[in-house]
C-alpha cells in the first residue's frame, strides 16, 4: 500500500503541467466505475458494514478488493481531495474477510465466525500502513465495540507493524511528510543534527544573559 501509493504520486508529477487533462481522465474513471458499481466509491462505509456483515460473497472480494484499491492509488495519486484512511480501513476489512471466507472452507470446524477476520484485518492493516499498532487497536476496538477480539488484534497488529518493520517500510504519513519537504526545499533537513549559523552582535540580549563579547 506504501509503496504503491508513493509510485502513484511520483507518476503523476510527470502530467503536473496538465492538471485538467488529469483531473478529467481520472474523474471519468470514477465516475464510470460509479455508474456501474456506486458501493465502490466514496468512503465505504457502507462497503465495510456490508465485508463485517458477512454480505459480500467469496467470488466478488478478490475483484472489489483490486478495484477499490487501485481507484484509491488512482484518486490520491492525481491529488483529488480526499485521504488514505478510510480506504485503507476498507482495503484491511475486505483482506481480512477474504482470509477468513477461504480457512473457513479449508478448516470450517475451526472457523466458525469469518467475519472477525475482517476486524482484525483492518487494525492489521492501519498498524502496518501508519505503524501505530496501539492506535489501531484502540480504534478498531471502538469503531466496533467487539472487545472480544481483543487478543487477536493484539497479536495481528504486533505482527504486522514487525513484518513493516523487517521490509523496512516507512510509515506512509512520515513518507508523505519527506517527500513534500523534498518538494519545498533546495535541500531538505530530514534526519540527523542540523547546525544553524548565527550572527551574535555585541549586546544582543537574551532571556537569560547578555553578550559581553564576541571572539
Amino acid at each position: 500500500f506504501n509503496r504503491t501509493l508513493l509510485a502513484s504520486l511520483r507518476w503523476f508529477d510527470r502530467f503536473r503541467e496538465r492538471p485538467l487533462a488529469v483531473g478529467a481522465a481520472v474523474g471519468a474513471t470514477v465516475g464510470l466505475v460509479g455508474w456501474f458499481l456506486p458501493a465502490a466509491l466514496g468512503g465505504g462505509g457502507k462497503l465495510v458494514e456490508a465485508t463485517l456483515t458477512g454480505r459480500v460473497a467469496l467470488t466478488a472480494l478478490p475483484a472489489l478488493l483490486l478495484l477499490r484499491f487501485a481507484l484509491t492509488m488512482g484518486s490520491y495519486g492525481s491529488g483529488a481531495a480526499g485521504g488514505i484512511f478510510a480506504p485503507l480501513l476498507v482495503i484491511g476489512a475486505q483482506t481480512g474477510l477474504l482470509v477468513g471466507l477461504i480457512a473457513q472452507r479449508l478448516l470450517p470446524s475451526l472457523v466458525q465466525h469469518p467475519t472477525a477476520f475482517a476486524v482484525v484485518g483492518m487494525g492489521a492493516l492501519f498498524a502496518a500502513i501508519v505503524r501505530a499498532p496501539l492506535t489501531a487497536i484502540v480504534l478498531i476496538l471502538e469503531m466496533t465495540e467487539n472487545y472480544s477480539l481483543m487478543l487477536p488484534l493484539l497479536l495481528a497488529c504486533f505482527l504486522a507493524y514487525l513484518f513493516a518493520d523487517v521490509l523496512r517500510d516507512e510509515p506512509i504519513y512520515e513518507a508523505l511528510l519527506e517527500r513534500d519537504l523534498r518538494r519545498s526545499q533546495d535541500k531538505a533537513e530530514l534526519e540527523g543534527t542540523l547546525l544553524l549559523d548565527l550572527v551574535v552582535q555585541p549586546g544582543a540580549a537574551t532571556p537569560a544573559f547578555a553578550v559581553t563579547s564576541v571572539k
